[in-house]
């Protein structure tokens, strides 16, 4: 488990250079293949931020309002700020059963925050979370499960969008007397 940092704004050289730079607003349940920002070479070396491999998990450490507890899997090579928590892809658990563990404990996770105004995680409360490690044949076997799912949910919503678009033109024509 790592986590990053963020590159001083007063260097404008640090930024815009092309490195995903992961912010907690940017982890909602999903891949992350594209980020809000980048960073330069000069701002990953200065910062010394650490470039993730794709299928790390991500887990907000802070945020405002339902942010903290969140979880992601990288698409992408990225770095993070110090916000985000990362673990790293491992050959005894697979990424998607990982982050589903994660997203199902969400309100467990958010619990542990601590602090005054603005409850956080920490690095320490990360690595001592409790997660299962079934039999790596049955986490693959989960993971083609839940794969399929997403297809099926993805041709659902497109269905439904179509159906809607289909609906308001009929609706249009109709109160048009057509």
């Amino acid at each position: 488990v790592a986590t990053g940092s963020t590159p001083s704004r007063e260097h404008p050289e640090y930024y815009d250079g092309g490195i995903p730079w992961v912010k907690t607003t940017e982890i909602h349940w999903a891949t992350i293949t594209r980020t809000s920002e980048t960073v330069s070479p000069s701002g990953v070396k200065a910062a010394r931020l650490r470039i993730f491999p794709k299928g790390s998990v991500l887990i907000a450490m802070y945020g405002q309002g339902t942010t903290r507890g969140k979880s992601a899997i990288l698409g992408i090579d990225a770095t993070v700020n110090q916000a985000c928590a990362v673990i790293l892809p491992s050959n005894t658990l697979t990424t998607v059963f990982l982050a589903r563990q994660l997203q199902l404990s969400y309100t467990t996770i958010r619990a542990l925050g601590r602090g005054g105004n603005q409850p956080n995680l920490n690095l320490s409360l990360v690595q001592s979370l409790p997660i299962i490690v079934p039999d790596l044949a049955l986490q693959q076997q989960y993971t083609q499960f839940q794969m399929q799912l997403e297809c099926l949910q993805q041709h659902y919503v497109s269905n439904l969008t179509r159906y809607e678009h289909l609906f308001r033109v009929l609706q249009d024509s109709a109160f048009r007397g057509q």
